[in-house]
């Protein structure tokens, strides 16, 4: 009923929502009724209905929820970190939305170990990371694709497969704090989509050398 409130969902939400079979079953959501156990949400899809605002904590009440689809809406803000409680969770999917902010450490993780299918780019130019998450990201900084007065540039992938650049900046480095967008104790670091054809002062010589010729 909160999150019905919240985001003043039209549908046929009155009663007990996994009620008996004779009971008008809920739109959008599906219950599982397992003989040894109270029957329990288990799916909730409001994907294309106009939802605004952010992501309510009060899904992290469903505890039993396996499928969460909140696609193709208005939502705005982070996604909160209560979300993460939600043990059952296998899959996610907030495509299609105005979110920012970082993915919460605890579903980062089921991300990265494959037991959660996560949907959803973050808006890149307002998102922040800890350095964990960069970790992750870059898979411990396995691979380096550059380094500069700044320091290293390493490959990265985030949770929706977008091949990301982070540049980190070193301790030594000569490079303006201002410079950098996020801050996680003593590390600085910048995150960019990755460029596959080499950097704008690659273009740039190149264009150099044909109007040349």
């Amino acid at each position: 009923m909160v999150i019905k409130a919240k985001y003043q969902v039209h549908k046929n939400w009155m009663g007990d929502p996994c009620g008996p079979g004779t009971v008008m079953v809920w739109d959008s959501l599906t219950c599982s009724y397992a003989i040894a156990s109270p029957p329990r949400i288990t799916r909730v899809d409001l994907s294309s209905r106009g939802l605004n605002g952010d992501i309510s904590s009060s899904f992290a009440n469903l505890k039993a929820l396996q499928y969460l689809n909140l696609s193709n809406n208005n939502l705005v803000g982070s996604i909160p970190n209560v979300l993460s409680q939600l043990t059952s969770l296998t899959v996610l999917d907030l495509s299609r939305n105005q979110l920012n902010g970082s993915i919460p450490f605890g579903l980062l993780v089921r991300v990265q170990d494959g037991s959660l299918d996560l949907s959803g780019s973050l808006r890149l130019e307002s998102r922040q990371f800890t350095y964990e998450e960069l970790k992750m990201i870059t898979n411990n900084f396995e691979r380096v694709l550059g380094r500069g007065g700044f320091g290293y540039v390493y490959d990265g992938f985030l949770e929706d497969g977008t091949q990301v650049a982070v540049k980190l900046r070193s301790h030594s480095s000569d490079q303006g704090d201002k410079e950098f967008l996020a801050e996680d104790g003593e590390y600085l670091a910048l995150v960019y989509e990755y460029m596959s054809e080499g950097t704008l002062h690659d273009h740039i010589e190149v264009e150099k050398m044909l109007n040349y010729l």
